[in-house]
């Protein structure tokens, strides 16, 4: 059983062996399948939602999405050892969302991102009989602050109800498998309850990780559903810096406290971008999360296929479409213009760099 602390920090060495000891062809480790854009909620902070002016060649509104028999073809491509995240928008929404989790049951571990809106009783039973590794669920804080920022009351009472029904079905087979994580997005407002908090994932939800994302601005071009033919058109969306927190000055130590607590007890703390201190946290805050990240290997650890079949490492610049690959995994190693964002990214670590591009992006790690 991995949690997903665990799997991020396996993704982070992974890549850092394959880049520093330049081995080849390329062989991610992770698959990230955003299965559908579409989305049953439409969250104010959300970068992915459409919005006015803010278009490409790839959207959310299931134009030329993948067919259920054309993911299969994607899965069953990926070289062992592989795991794979379904992602979107909701993967759920999927209309082969069930054919698609029994394909790759036994075959290769999998974990799911979900908002737990269509986890009914019916879907936990199909998610745990297929082996689902871990389920991360949203959950944004309490219900006066998850309800409001998601645009729906009694949402967060039903994803409770619905994370101890599967604690509940987990109990009754004496199984352990999923691990649980609670997706929380750091919002205004949430920080002088993230102690409360905690102990609520911890201790009433039995949450094996709480991953807290901060905010970022949307001028940014990260695990995105807009793609770029370049590195140079994707700089013209903006420099991605930290959300201007109105309570920034009691984040740091609220935490810091929750890191503590993790050490303690069950529910381990996750933060994105990735820090360890109350310094570490102090240092992006007080840089506006700006040029403060060490370097990074993740894009030799993973790759993302989006609900159109466009590949992208991890800025939302186009690799290749995996239609124009016959749907084979393995083909992306001989793709030029994957190989030259890969060339590019080991230019900038070789350099001690960390691309404006990448600032604030979830995987990136404070320079300690």
């Amino acid at each position: 059983m991995i949690s997903k602390l665990t799997a991020d920090n396996i993704l982070r060495w992974y890549g850092y062996a394959r880049a520093r000891l330049h081995l080849t062809p390329s062989r991610p480790l992770g698959y990230f399948l955003y299965l559908t854009g579409r989305c049953n909620l439409n969250c104010e902070y959300c970068w992915q939602r459409e919005m006015p002016n803010r278009t490409s060649i790839n959207t959310k509104t299931g134009k030329n999405e993948l067919t259920s028999d054309e993911w299969l073809k994607v899965l069953k491509s990926i070289p062992k050892p592989a795991f794979v995240g379904f992602t979107g928008g909701e993967p759920l929404l999927h209309p082969g969302f069930r054919d698609i989790i029994r394909h790759v049951s036994g075959r290769l571990p999998f974990t799911v991102n979900t908002n737990g809106l269509l986890l009914d009783d019916d879907m936990l039973g199909e998610l745990i009989e297929c082996g689902v590794s871990n389920i991360s669920i949203s959950i944004d804080g309490f219900a006066d602050l998850h309800d409001k920022s998601r645009k729906k009351l009694g949402l967060f009472d039903h994803i409770v109800k619905r994370i101890m029904k599967l604690n509940e079905i987990k109990g009754r087979k004496g199984i352990k498998k999923p691990t649980l994580t609670v997706k929380t997005v750091l919002l205004d407002g949430l920080s002088e309850r993230l102690a409360e908090f905690y102990r609520f994932c911890n201790d009433v939800l039995k949450a094996d990780c709480i991953n807290i994302s901060f905010m970022k601005t949307a001028e940014h071009a990260q695990f995105d559903f807009r793609t770029y033919e370049s590195l140079s058109d994707l700089r013209e969306v903006g420099v991605p810096q930290c959300y201007d927190y109105g309570d920034k000055d009691t984040i740091p130590a609220a935490l810091g406290e929750l890191l503590d607590m993790s050490l303690k007890n069950r529910c381990k703390v996750l933060l994105y971008p990735k820090m360890s201190s109350k310094a570490s946290i102090s240092k992006l805050m007080d840089a506006g999360g700006k040029n403060v990240f060490a370097p990074c290997y993740l894009p030799w650890s993973l790759v993302v296929v989006l609900s159109d079949g466009e590949i992208i490492p991890c800025l939302s610049v186009r690799s290749v479409n995996v239609r124009a690959l016959e749907f084979d995994m393995k083909k992306l190693s001989g793709v030029e213009r994957h190989r030259g964002f890969l060339m590019w990214r080991d230019k900038m670590n070789r350099e001690r760099k960390s691309p404006q591009e990448c600032n604030m992006c979830c995987f990136s790690e404070v320079n300690e």
